[in-house]
């Protein structure tokens, strides 16, 4: 039986750098939290045709999605969806669902499949990062609220190996949501400076969770910034 993929990753080239923006807003309407699908679904009860709406939330099927910045080429993005592996079929849909809206609101979008596979793409997490890229380049332009994020996590990974959002929560007494809602806003700013996501993840069969982490000398970055 053919395992379904954890991590698939679409190359999305865009006609100019101001489309990227447009990107974030669809991505935006996508929100793991609060966005949805809706599927009509047509049913003959008695012999009567129906037609009803099933609303499908995102966060039902995917821990994250999210536009990586691609260093070398600023028109282009690669969009990473990570399936919850417990995810019902309908992920499928959804994804395309998000696919076709940014080619309905970008002109000119293209949209391939790049990568699929159970593990982490090769250019995901700090692997994109360009050589001469400082944290610091885009962890100044974030507000206090998302910088203290950051922290929580550099602190915590100085004496775990990894951590969950949750484990997050109990340590910093922050909620589950609010530190999620921290790390997903931090994405625009790290967009902005070309950077990408300092988090590796990791699903965690026995547990049936998603499991975090970072690189040492990002997370001493953090830790500098941080007492500035």
């Amino acid at each position: 039986m053919q395992t379904e993929p954890i991590y698939i990753s679409w190359n999305v080239n865009l006609s100019s750098e101001e489309d990227v923006e447009k990107v974030d807003r669809v991505l935006d309407a996508f929100n793991i939290d609060r966005g949805f699908v809706v599927d009509e679904v047509r049913v003959n009860p008695a012999g009567v045709p129906v037609s009803m709406s099933e609303v499908h939330p995102v966060g039902d099927y995917f821990e994250d999605i999210h536009a990586q910045a691609d260093y070398f080429h600023a028109r282009q993005l690669h969009l990473v969806f990570q399936r919850i592996p417990s995810s019902k079929r309908f992920w499928k849909d959804v994804m395309m669902n998000v696919l076709a809206s940014i080619k309905n609101s970008i002109n000119g979008a293209g949209i391939t499949l790049e990568y699929k596979g159970v593990e982490p793409p090769p250019f995901y997490g700090v692997q994109l990062v360009a050589p001469d890229l400082s944290v610091a380049e885009w962890f100044s332009s974030l507000g206090e609220n998302l910088r203290r994020f950051w922290t929580i996590a550099a602190r915590y990974l100085l004496n775990h190996e990894s951590f969950t959002f949750e484990d997050l929560s109990i340590d910093s007494s922050v909620p589950v949501e609010s530190l999620r809602s921290m790390h997903r806003n931090s994405w625009k700013a790290i967009h902005a400076k070309r950077g990408s996501n300092p988090l590796v993840s990791q699903w965690d069969e026995e547990h049936r969770r998603f499991i975090y982490t970072m690189n040492r000398h990002v997370r001493d970055e953090f830790l500098k910034l941080s007492t500035i």
